[in-house]
């Protein structure tokens, strides 16, 4: 029979959930890898759950389709999230947490975990989303022939996008799929392209 302690101790061990590390997180499919980000397609279908994972660095998430989900830490308060297609959010890590889809509707987001530390983030007028010290975040969209100008940065889309990003070579992405690029992107397609566009400095 257990002493008093013991039994206590067990229960302790029994409350702790396992901790794992997001390539281990069966929701989180690696979609990309540079020096400055980690970028996740996530999908979490409705009414069910991530595991709980590690995130070790701050990151960007954009999220495709309505979602409400449910941010439960290791430590600390659950937070729920009510989110519009195409809202982007940016998170300070580190942070170990269950992400519990709360509605009947898929959740799918791209997760952009940024390798470096990030300062100074601050919210800012649209087209700009959140600009910091290393990067900053646009939610783009681009009427057919519409261009943008960019030196250094990631493309994340939130519809198709069908562009070009140098001399007559096409960039052709869905969502969940991302991008880096160079050059000056043009909207080639018939409709509008969506999109997240992360500029580093």
């Amino acid at each position: 029979m257990l002493k008093p302690w013991a039994a206590l101790f067990v229960l302790t061990l029994g409350c702790s959930p396992k901790v794992y590390s997001i390539f281990q997180e069966g929701h989180h499919k690696f979609a990309y890898k540079s020096d400055r980000v980690i970028v996740w397609d996530v999908h979490v279908p409705p009414r069910t759950a991530t595991r709980m994972h590690e995130h070790d660095f701050d990151y960007l998430f954009v999220t495709l389709g309505p979602a409400v989900v449910t941010s439960i830490p290791l430590h600390g308060a659950p937070t729920p999230l009510v989110l519009q297609d195409g809202e982007i959010r940016f998170t300070k890590g580190p942070l170990t947490h269950v992400a519990r889809n709360t509605s009947n509707q898929p959740f799918h987001n791209v997760t952009i975990e940024l390798t470096k530390p990030s300062t100074n983030v601050t919210p800012c007028d649209s087209p700009c989303v959140y600009t910091s010290d290393q990067w900053t975040a646009y939610a783009i969209t681009l009427a057919p022939g519409e261009h943008v100008d960019t030196q250094d940065a990631l493309v994340v889309p939130i519809s198709y996008v069908n562009l070009t990003h140098r001399p007559e070579q096409p960039l052709r992405i869905y969502p969940g799929q991302v991008n880096d690029t160079r050059h000056p992107l043009t909207n080639v397609g018939p409709s509008d392209a969506r999109f997240m566009l992360l500029e580093f400095k």
